[in-house]
């Protein structure tokens, strides 16, 4: 055992060092990137798994498609199972929701990933959470626990769309009492922040049975 040990701390360095080589490298040389940070996930540098993933699911380095998809899913799936990565499992959750890589939607793994992500203090996973609950999929709808998420999103993560999510509530008493003041407040913090979102929000405002956004892939907020 201690032999074992010895030798994985002297291969270590080697694996970091590709790691930290494909980030150099990763927009002149795509594909010798993505085959070094394959090796550093496959050598035991966890922060690599997650990379790695993040490569083929954007197709750098590979061919974006299906298979790609079903790579980055199970490397994703590494990450969360070895050192419970929260945005790892934020992906899993969210592609569960968007049937990403297989059409297939999958509501209960959605949410119990996001579940997963945001008891771990990712705030995005948060908002999810609350579309969970709002729309009642994958879950038991609860528009108290759907508010209380929003507000969350809000509050800690600055999240104008959780801003405007929860004004609504507020404006009809879903979930809230209702509270006009509050929710003034809260739209004119969202319109501080992204004003373009007021014009969408006006055509989409979400009622009782519409779910709001959700954020739908580790690096950007997009409808399901």
């Amino acid at each position: 055992e201690k032999a074992a040990i010895a030798a994985l701390e002297t291969l270590l360095p080697v694996q970091l060092a590709k790691h930290s080589l494909s980030e150099l490298i990763v927009e002149t040389e795509p594909k010798r990137a993505l085959q070094l940070s394959l090796e550093a996930a496959k050598g035991g540098v966890i922060p690599a798994l997650r990379r790695t993933a993040n490569l083929y699911a954007a197709g750098i380095g590979c061919e974006k498609g299906p298979e790609s998809d079903r790579i980055a899913l199970r490397l994703y799936e590494a990450a969360a199972e070895a050192f419970s990565d929260p945005e790892a499992h934020f992906v899993i959750g969210s592609w569960a929701c968007s049937g990403r890589p297989d059409g297939i939607p999958d509501w209960e793994k959605g949410f119990l990933h996001h579940k997963i992500a945001a008891d771990a203090g990712l705030t995005k996973a948060t908002y999810n959470l609350g579309t969970h609950y709002f729309s009642g999929k994958g879950t038991t709808q609860d528009f108290a626990q759907a508010a209380t998420c929003f507000e969350h999103a809000a509050t800690v993560g600055n999240m104008p769309q959780a801003m405007i999510n929860f004004a609504n509530m507020l404006d009809t008493g879903l979930g809230r009492p209702k509270d006009l003041a509050a929710a003034s407040y809260w739209r004119h913090q969202a319109h501080s922040i992204a004003p373009h979102l007021f014009q969408q929000e006006e055509e989409d405002r979400p009622s009782s049975t519409d779910p709001p956004d959700d954020t739908s892939d580790n690096t950007h907020n997009n409808k399901m």
